[in-house]
């Protein structure tokens, strides 16, 4: 590399802000945080959504659905899946 371009290249602008990253946290037991996690894990546990159908953008509801459950139970509901009309 030439010393022209050497010296062409550092006329930057070199003031980089700091760094701060997110206050890191303990989710030691009895702490908010962990609360605050458990409490939204329970939320979404206990909720039930329907997944309708997408094709490209349109989202389609059929009204044949069938049940998704969780794979440790069968008799824990975790949502229902829409099918296309003609599915068995």
């Amino acid at each position: 590399m030439s010393v022209a371009k050497l010296k062409n290249m550092l006329k930057g602008f070199f003031h980089v802000p700091k760094a701060v990253n997110e206050p890191v946290k303990s989710y030691a037991p009895n702490s908010p945080e962990k609360a605050a996690v458990l409490e939204a894990y329970r939320k979404m546990w206990n909720s039930k959504i329907e997944v309708p159908l997408y094709i490209g953008s349109d989202e389609i509801k059929t009204g044949n659905t069938r049940n998704m459950t969780a794979l440790t139970t069968t008799n824990m509901l975790l949502e229902r899946i829409i099918l296309p009309k003609n599915t068995i």
